[in-house]
């Protein structure tokens, strides 16, 4: 007879912290959790003057991510 009682106990364990890291992170509503954002970069036209173009890019609040670790003091 197999003795699972350990294996069982392990993916008790790792259901445990998988559980608990959820719990910790959160989607970056900057990003809707895709990792990339827009945002406005000032273009110089000499003639025309300034202008904002929107720009895509690497959210910069998650590196890309799109979701971070809270710490236990923001609950």
């Amino acid at each position: 007879m197999i003795n699972t009682d350990g294996n069982i106990a392990a993916l008790n364990r790792n259901l445990h912290e998988r559980e608990e890291y959820e719990a910790r992170v959160i989607l970056r509503p900057e990003c809707d959790g895709n990792g990339e954002c827009a945002f406005e970069e000032a273009v110089v036209d000499y003639v025309n003057g300034e202008y904002l173009k929107e720009v895509i890019g690497t959210c910069e609040r998650c590196g890309g991510w799109g979701k971070i670790e809270t710490d236990e003091e923001e609950e």
